[in-house]
């Protein structure tokens, strides 16, 4: 017979407000969503009879407080169960799902010079933060939660740009992931240089 196919239902509730004459930008929204027959591994076989459900909040910020400063801010709760599962995994029910953090956040700032011989020049860095996760449906296994921070500067001129990033700039080490196959190394500290053209 036939797979049943993988659906979602999903509402979702919001606004979006601007604060000084539009310099900030505020978008908060709720979400509701819930996923039926996502495919179980009982005995060696995928089997759709996974549901889950997720709400949550995100929270949005964008500021430019002076010209060419510029702030970018996100947060986000998710409130994830597993629902419903196999019989023989029906001890897990009522779980976070793999690979979902209940918090996560990430904040970023940049600011580029206006006039002068460094009009184009810019530079920056931010944070990002993602909350634990779990390996498997019993929640025994777990990534630990990680803050990561990274540097950027720039020069813009005309339709070319040069960028230089600093990603992990602490050398922190972390895993990403969730999945039952298993966590994968963050990236270790690492420089990337970029040249771009517009046209």
């Amino acid at each position: 017979a036939a797979r049943p196919p993988e659906t979602a239902t999903q509402w979702e509730i919001g606004n979006k407000t601007t604060f000084l004459d539009g310099r900030i930008s505020l978008n908060l929204a709720f979400f509701h969503v819930t996923r039926e027959n996502f495919l179980v591994n009982i005995s060696g076989q995928q089997v759709p009879v996974g549901e889950q459900r997720t709400r949550g909040i995100e929270l949005d910020l964008a500021s430019e407080p002076l010209p060419g400063w510029k702030l970018y801010g996100n947060y986000a709760f998710h409130d994830a169960e597993l629902v419903k599962l196999a019989p023989t995994d029906r001890a897990s029910e009522g779980n976070r799902p793999t690979g979902v953090p209940r918090p996560s956040a990430a904040f970023w700032t940049t600011y580029e010079f206006q006039d002068g011989l460094v009009r184009g020049f810019g530079f920056g860095g931010g944070v990002t933060f993602k909350g634990k996760v779990f390996q498997d449906n019993q929640n025994t296994n777990r990534i630990p939660s990680y803050t990561v921070g990274d540097l950027v500067a720039f020069y813009r001129r005309g339709p070319y740009q040069i960028q230089l990033n600093l990603n992990n700039v602490a050398d922190t080490t972390y895993f990403r992931g969730g999945a039952n196959s298993g966590a994968m190394p963050g990236e270790p500290l690492s420089v990337l240089a970029t040249l771009q053209f517009r046209y």
